[in-house]
Parts: structure tokens; C-alpha cells; sequence
């Protein structure tokens, strides 16, 4: 039961897509990532699940995150591709924050 309290909390939360109007010029992209003091929560009320992360990723570089189930490898890339915000903090691609 507790599981399904969990999903329908999820599912009963609001979509809010905060779009900007900035644009990367794909031709022109050097690929280079940063977190800065990304946090992030599912809800606001729960504990974040990454809290203060910063992280920079040059052009060209290839990382490896390696942590146990749970652990928050999977939501990073999420975070990445916008399928979820930041709770705090900022994510930039080539210094423009998306």
C-alpha cells in the first residue's frame, strides 16, 4: 500500500514545464556540462534526493557515474534532459542553463 500512496502522490502531482527562450545552436555546440549546487526532489516536501551537487564535464570528456540502485545515476541524466527540473541550483550546456 505504501508503494501505491507513492505512485499516486506522483501521479496526482501538477505538470509545470518552465521553458526559456534560448536555444542551442547544435552545429556550434562544444558539449561542455555543468552542475552547479544541483539539488533536487521529487516533491518539495520530501528529502532531495541529490543535494549540492556540482559537477563540470569538459568538452569532449566522457564520465562515468557509478553508484548502487537508488543512488541517483539515472536522475542525473533526467535532470540533463529536461525530464525533470531542478529543485535548486543550475545545470548549463556550453554556459547557457537550460
Amino acid at each position: 500500500m505504501a508503494s501505491v500512496d507513492r505512485v499516486m502522490d506522483l501521479l496526482d502531482t501538477p505538470i509545470q514545464i518552465n521553458t526559456g527562450d534560448i536555444h542551442l545552436d547544435v552545429d556550434k555546440a562544444r558539449g561542455e556540462i555543468e552542475f552547479k549546487n544541483v539539488s533536487f526532489s521529487y516533491q518539495t516536501e520530501y528529502q532531495p534526493i541529490i543535494k549540492n551537487l556540482s559537477l563540470h564535464i569538459g568538452s569532449g570528456k566522457t564520465i562515468a557515474i557509478v553508484g548502487s540502485t537508488g543512488s541517483g545515476k539515472s536522475t542525473l541524466v533526467k535532470l540533463l534532459l529536461r525530464f525533470y527540473d531542478v529543485t535548486d541550483g543550475t545545470i548549463t550546456i556550453d554556459g547557457i542553463n537550460i
